[in-house]
């Protein structure tokens, strides 16, 4: 996150067509089909949590990057566009 208060990227990419769900090692593969654009990077990954059944600010480090102003991670203040 550091680094983050120091270089901001201008656009992220997440391709989540296919996830390792379960940590690392022995991770269960789980399709999820989507991919990611955002020139916000707390954004994108409060998405992609959300796709994982994750609520974005109970994660920590999401909660934190919005209280320092690194981004966003409360979906209600994320306009999520869907393109199928």
């Amino acid at each position: 996150m550091d680094v983050n208060s120091y270089f901001k990227s201008h656009m992220v990419v997440f391709d989540g067509r296919t996830a390792g769900m379960g940590g690392e090692l022995g991770a269960n593969r789980r399709d999820l089909n989507v991919i990611i654009f955002s020139e916000d990077l707390v954004a994108a990954d409060a998405v992609g949590a959300r796709y994982l059944g994750y609520n974005s600010l109970c994660i920590g480090h999401l909660k934190l990057a919005q209280e320092r102003g690194l981004g966003v991670a409360d979906l209600n203040k994320i306009e999520i566009l869907e393109v199928e």
